[in-house]
């Protein structure tokens, strides 16, 4: 590779995350947002955006509400609270929380934790 190429991984000397788990440990950290995400890889929002797309071969801001509704749904199920689940997923408000989560799953956070019993 030549020294003016960087790998396309690489941003300013900053590794990216390489498979999903990290991209999730990374989002989980910065409470699932773009900005945040980038501040800490020191890169643009719209660079770390089509840096996710070429490496993960999809759309950054649609698979974090894609992870953050799937881990909801686990965490509801395994029994965690309500408020517990909006504040680890980085929700500004529970109320955010359960107005996203029925649009999503088509019932409310109540609702599944209820279904798991």
């Amino acid at each position: 590779m030549s020294k003016g190429r960087r790998r396309m991984d690489e941003v300013a000397g900053v590794k990216l995350p390489g498979g999903e788990r990290q991209w999730l440990e990374l989002a989980m950290r910065c409470g699932f947002c773009v900005k945040a995400m980038s501040a800490v890889l020191l890169v643009s929002e719209r660079t770390l955006e089509r840096r996710f797309a070429v490496l993960e071969r999809g759309r950054l801001r649609e698979w974090l509400r894609r992870k953050r509704m799937e881990l909801a749904r686990r965490w509801l199920k395994d029994g965690r609270r309500v408020g517990e689940v909006a504040g680890r997923l980085g929700y500004g408000s529970v109320s955010a929380f359960c107005r996203a989560y029925p649009l999503w799953w088509g019932r409310s956070p109540g609702e599944e934790r209820e279904r798991a019993g």
